[in-house]
């Protein structure tokens, strides 16, 4: 029976080793090569953030040469929290129980609470261009890219800040922390390329042309924008325009329902020119694309939701319409490239959802702090994905893939080489 029980456990090991490509090595000798691969990513991914954000966040920290905590010091703390998802006493005690030297829960938010808000803010900034200026030395992010843009609402609780603004309940809240990013959604490569943190008072207009300055500034070639309906505004439209093609969903109005009726009756094209003005007069024209839902909405009425029984669809259940400038010169081909093209907005999504299970977290109300550790996570996050794109046959671990608490450990092994010995 014993006999049976190894002869079995080995069969299923070699079907294991031949799926991941050792078809003729010892299970031994595989998993030896894997841990070392292993050791060397994390070493690798550990000493390119320290390269790229040491030097963007030396000034906040001293500068004196007896300083106790210089740069590297934020950095480390830093990937530990985005690691573990988890805020900073916790990420602590972690690198404590790691024999890992490090500053303490109170002088690390000192640091940054400390800090003027607007130094931070550029310091955030820095800190991401710095992160797709890596990106881009190594040849990533040199093909024309489609970008998607949204705003990415954090839950907060506690008392209501100049930072924070009001919006649908959720999570027990209803203050959110808001932020605007530009994420690369198309290509092989996926990172995000801008953001802001959304304050109180200021136009969306302004964080879209800041967006698109900061993109273009790093010489990235972009096809076109992808945003959703409340990015459809006549100030938003002519920030983009005036650098890209864009492609935007029109929010549904009395006008435009006609339009969609005349397509269905079979009177009215499916594309076709179309203005939308503010009320400040100015105003813009678009090319708009009347597309078919794949799948209709189900629509109800609030009349018979007791009684279950499906109401006449209304016209936007059945279509929806786009705003593009992008030069028509076949509308046939032009209705199968909209739906085509826009679908791939949803990678920003996904990238919101990978956002959150790998960032550091705070519950310090200072205004300097939590911006910090959001555009951190952003390069974390970056990093990550173009990490794993380079080595699809890493094992496929969820987010974080690898344990930086032991890269901190074992980096200066790697440089020496070490027990690093299988090619």
């Amino acid at each position: 029976m014993a006999a049976c029980f190894v002869v079995l456990i080995a069969y299923y090991d070699l079907k294991y080793n031949k799926k991941k490509g050792f078809k003729d090595r010892p299970p031994s000798i595989n998993m030896a090569r894997a841990d070392a691969q292993k050791v060397q990513y994390e070493a690798k991914v550990h000493r390119t953030l320290l390269d790229t954000l040491s030097s963007v966040i030396a000034p906040l920290t001293s500068s004196a040469p007896n300083a106790k905590y210089v740069p590297d010091d934020l950095v480390n703390v830093g990937i530990t929290m985005c690691k573990h998802n988890t805020f900073v006493a916790p990420t602590m005690r972690t690198m404590k129980r790691n024999n890992i030297d490090t500053m303490t829960r109170q002088r690390f938010l000192q640091i940054l609470g400390q800090q003027d808000p607007d130094i931070m803010l550029e310091c955030c900034l820095d800190m991401l261009e710095a992160g797709v200026i890596k990106l881009k030395e190594t040849g990533r992010l040199d093909e024309p890219i489609t970008i998607a843009m949204d705003e990415h609402c954090i839950p907060y609780y506690g008392k209501e800040r100049s930072y924070t603004k009001g919006g649908r309940r959720k999570n027990g809240t209803n203050q959110f922390e808001g932020y605007i990013t530009a994420q690369a959604v198309s290509g092989q490569y996926r990172a995000t390329l801008a953001a802001y943190p959304i304050a109180t008072g200021e136009s969306q207009s302004h964080y879209v042309a800041g967006l698109m300055e900061n993109t273009t500034r790093l010489k990235i070639e972009i096809k076109a924008v992808l945003a959703d309906r409340g990015f459809c505004s006549t100030d938003v439209i002519l920030a983009i325009e005036s650098y890209t093609k864009y492609i935007i969903p029109v929010p549904g109005n009395q006008k435009l329902y006609g339009m969609m009726q005349e397509y269905h009756d079979g009177v009215g094209k499916a594309v076709r020119s179309y203005t939308i003005k503010n009320k400040d007069g100015k105003s813009i024209t678009g090319t708009l694309v009347i597309c078919a839902r794949k799948k209709p909405r189900k629509h109800k009425s609030n009349r018979r939701k007791k009684s279950g029984k499906s109401s006449k669809r209304s016209i936007s259940d059945l279509y929806v319409a786009f705003l593009t400038n992008i030069d028509v010169m076949d509308p046939k081909e032009l209705l199968k490239y909209i739906p085509k093209t826009y679908r791939i907005r949803w990678g920003i999504e996904t990238g919101y959802r990978v956002l959150e299970t790998s960032r550091a977290k705070t519950k310090n109300p200072k205004i300097a702090a939590r911006p910090f550790l959001l555009f951190f996570s952003l390069v974390f996050v970056n990093f990550w994905l173009q990490f794993k794109r380079d080595h699809p046959n890493f094992p496929k671990d969820p987010i974080p893939l690898f344990d930086y608490a032991g890269a901190l450990e074992i980096s200066d092994t790697y440089e020496q080489g070490g027990h690093l010995t299988y090619a």
